[in-house]
């Protein structure tokens, strides 16, 4: 009966799980259904859009900005098409993990339940709906793909041909008087339409008109003392150097840099907008008068970057300094090369350059890229022009002054410098001769970016001796973490350049939206997928983890293990071991929070051991013997050891290696595996207590017993010894020129062995010396024979000398 109850109570169980496996699996069904229904809706607009770019690569030539318009058409449907993908995936993967968990199909001949049976054939059906919609957004997917791929190849072909494409030269003189004449009648154009538009103006506009041009008049009368009462702010900020000095030495530099912006920009606002309110904007002169921003912005940052690296500002002058000559030439130039850019954007680049013919313009861009050329070469040049610094002395080991090494930032800076300068001047040089040669957009491409790369550069070199002059005014010049501050500003300005500097240099806006695609969908190691999403996330799991593992080894150090009675060395192995367990935690934890599967590393893993069993074989080994150490703590920080030839103190223990100070007062670095493959002498592993041994000799015929109770008498005195075990004097043989005593004498603390027995050996001096027992030295006695034989050689060899004198 009892398993009778048993098998139907399994066999309700087994009915009620394949009932809900059932009714999931329905469910999934459903939406499945739901889903696929608007995929095929969805699947037919693909198909309709894939097949009309199909037919526009087809065709003979199509423009530029139709192709960018069906790119970024296929790119949002790649979109829809890869979340759709997602989510089908995520609606599969159950059906599929329900099947595994019902294991493999019975083989042949075997029987399954009835309900298993059922719930299998199921999900197998299931499954196979379920892959519909997968394969058809994984075929759409493909084939936005490959036209995307197929697009932007055609437009970076389209784009190298028109950089080679050789135009006719602008330097034949029929060409520039008939760009002269064409340019002169636009021009006429321009100017008539503007003077009808003040004529046809409306006169309640004629207040803002005036308000307009007296902020210009009132700007143009207080900029220099504006300009003047900042620099002499800053000049006594200088001056005194200490204390909120530095802070007021700083904001005078920043509130220049600033004015320098906002003066020049306020002007050219108030001039925009007398323009504006005379009613010159009429007719073709209206969106001239639009692209007049454009000259007004290049100009007003041209004036701000030549005033602030080159107007002779102190504190800019410390990081950016340059020769007074070269100062006021770098000056000029940018101020010149920012005119040059702001009308390159309003003929060449604005509304102008549609109502001008492809000659006029290669003869007015050759004329750009010639006075460009030139300033943009004046200015590297100029840009070289540094100071000599003072050569730094050392004092030599004869107490001499010698030329110390330069400092390796100056030279890398001198050599980046010189790196930077040598590509301007090659575009300063080779951009005006493609231009007359005939090629326009390649000339061009040369130039513009490297000019507007140099303004960057600028720009750059501004913010961060900014931020590395506020950070001097809060530590007040003291070293400390705060001195990265410029570098980490360095580094972001330099990332969020990359796109700009992209697009200037040829990329596409598309380029952009692809590389940002794939930095946030990530790259796949395997069956993993990590994005910078999954990096952020580890490194602020990782950052938290490690804060709290620091945490907990302050509580341990600080609070909980000064209360136990482990020593000073196993409270420094208890915070080690915690620390590191911690780490490993922290890094386990941020990498499944990140998404990341650990089993998918089993291969990678894999292969890394075959390295670590050759490569890193001796690192292993000292990683383990230390986490051995620090276990078994056979040594302890403090410690008083030898291993092999070296002796001295254990001053810290680490996972790698073991740092010993010598009573030399050098520091040894010794592998932790040394420790485990080697004898270690430990003086102070269990206690501080030692022996010392005092050797002595008396001379024959002394009192042995006497001598060796003044001996142990003599011993006895000392109060750096133990009275209990008490010295022993031993007589130890009969040496070659002494009778030999030995004193066996027990310390207090073994770290005193030279002041007891520097003070024993006094002791028997004294004692030996008060009782007359005599201390022997080692004597030789020397026997001469046939004496008569050897003074007749010595007289003979004297006679021969005298004769000979």
């Amino acid at each position: 009966m009892n398993r009778c109850a048993a098998a139907a109570g399994e066999t309700g169980m087994i009915r009620l799980a394949a009932a809900c496996l059932i009714w999931f699996a329905l469910a999934l069904a459903a939406i499945a259904e739901a889903s696929l229904a608007n995929l095929e809706q969805l699947q037919a607009e693909w198909d309709a859009t894939a097949r009309r770019v199909e037919t526009v690569l087809g065709q003979g030539w199509v423009s530029t900005a139709r192709l960018e318009e069906l790119r970024n058409e296929l790119a949002r449907q790649r979109d829809e098409a890869s979340k759709l993908n997602a989510a089908a995936i995520a609606i599969a993967r159950p059906l599929r993990d329900r099947l595994d968990a019902l294991g493999p199909a019975p083989a042949d001949g075997a029987i399954e339940a009835p309900e298993i049976a059922r719930l299998r054939e199921e999900l197998t059906r299931q499954i196979a709906q379920a892959e519909v919609p997968v394969k058809a957004t994984e075929t759409a997917l493909r084939r936005a793909e490959d036209l995307i791929a197929r697009i932007d190849k055609k437009a970076r072909e389209r784009f190298r041909d028109e950089l080679l494409r050789l135009n006719p030269s602008p330097l034949s003189p029929s060409a520039i008087v008939r760009a002269a004449e064409d340019f002169a009648t636009r021009i006429d154009s321009i100017v008539a339409d503007a003077v009808t538009g003040v004529q046809r103006g409306d006169s309640r506009r004629l207040p803002a008109l005036l308000l307009a041009l007296a902020g210009i008049v009132i700007l143009v009368a207080v900029r220099r003392r504006i300009i003047a009462w900042i620099e002499n702010r800053l000049a006594q900020g200088l001056a005194e150097e200490a204390g909120r000095a530095r802070f007021a030495a700083f904001f005078g530099a920043l509130a220049l840099s600033v004015s320098w912006l906002v003066i020049p920009g306020a002007g050219m606002a108030l001039i925009l907008l007398a323009l504006e309110t005379s009613g010159a904007a009429f007719g073709s002169a209206a969106p001239v008068i639009d692209d007049i921003g454009w000259l007004a912005l290049c100009l007003v940052g041209a004036v701000w970057l030549a005033e602030t690296l080159f107007g002779g500002n102190p504190v800019m002058q410390r990081h950016f300094a340059l020769r007074p000559k070269a100062e006021r030439v770098a000056r000029r130039m940018t101020l010149l090369l920012g005119l040059v850019a702001g009308l390159d954007l309003l003929v060449m680049r604005g509304a102008m350059s549609g109502w001008l013919t492809l000659r006029t313009l290669s003869v007015l861009n050759l004329a750009l890229l010639v006075i460009g050329g030139i300033a943009l070469h004046r200015l590297g040049t100029a840009l070289l022009r540094v100071p000599e610094p003072e050569p730094a002395t050392v004092t030599g080991e004869e107490g001499e002054e010698e030329q110390a090494e330069p400092d390796p930032r100056i030279v890398l800076g001198r050599a980046i410098r010189r790196v930077a300068v040598g590509v301007m001047h090659l575009a300063a040089i080779a951009a005006p001769i493609l231009a007359a040669i005939g090629f326009y957009a390649l000339s061009r491409q040369i130039f513009y970016p490297v000019l507007f790369t140099t303004a960057l550069l600028g720009v750059g070199i501004v913010i961060v001796a900014l931020v590395s002059e506020a950070v001097n005014a809060a530590t007040e010049g003291r070293p400390g973490r705060l001195q990265l501050l410029p570098v980490l500003a360095g580094f972001v300005l330099a990332i969020v350049s990359l796109p700009p500097l992209a697009l200037v240099w040829g990329a596409r806006e598309s380029d952009l939206a692809e590389t940002w695609r794939m930095l946030v969908e990530g790259v796949s190691i395997g069956e993993a997928r990590i994005s910078p999403a999954d990096f952020l996330v580890f490194l602020i799991i990782f950052s938290i983890g490690y804060a709290l593992t620091r945490l907990i080894k302050s509580l341990l150090r600080v609070t909980v293990l000064p209360q136990t009675r482990l020593d000073p060395g196993g409270q420094k192995a208890v915070v080690s071991i915690v620390g590191y367990v911690g780490i490993v935690v922290a890094a386990l934890v941020a990498i499944s929070a990140a998404g990341l599967n650990l089993s998918n590393l089993a291969i990678v893993a894999g292969a890394l051991s075959v390295g670590i069993g050759f490569g890193l074989q001796t690192v292993v080994s000292n990683f383990v013997a230390g986490l051995i150490l620090l276990i078994e703590r056979p040594i302890k920080e403090g410690d008083w050891i030898k291993v092999g030839e070296i002796e001295g103190t254990v001053r810290r223990i680490s996972v790698r290696s073991t740092v010993i100070q010598t009573f030399d007062r050098a520091v040894v670095t010794v592998p932790n595996a040394d420790f485990m493959t080697s004898s270690v002498l430990n003086r102070t592993h269990s206690s501080n207590m030692g022996r010392v041994v005092i050797r002595v000799g008396v001379a024959y015929g002394s009192d042995t017993r006497e001598v060796a109770r003044i001996l142990q008498e003599v011993a006895g005195e000392c109060s750096l010894l133990l009275r209990r075990p008490a010295p022993k004097a031993v007589f130890t043989g009969f040496g070659a020129d002494s009778l030999d005593f030995a004193v066996y004498c027990y310390l207090r603390d073994v770290n005193t062995t030279l002041d007891a027995s520097s003070d024993i050996h006094h002791r028997i001096a004294e004692r030996f010396a008060a009782e007359g027992i005599e201390i022997p030295f080692a004597q030789r006695d020397v026997h001469l024979r046939n004496v008569a034989e050897l003074g007749e050689a010595l007289r003979g060899s004297t006679g021969r000398s005298t004769r000979r004198g």
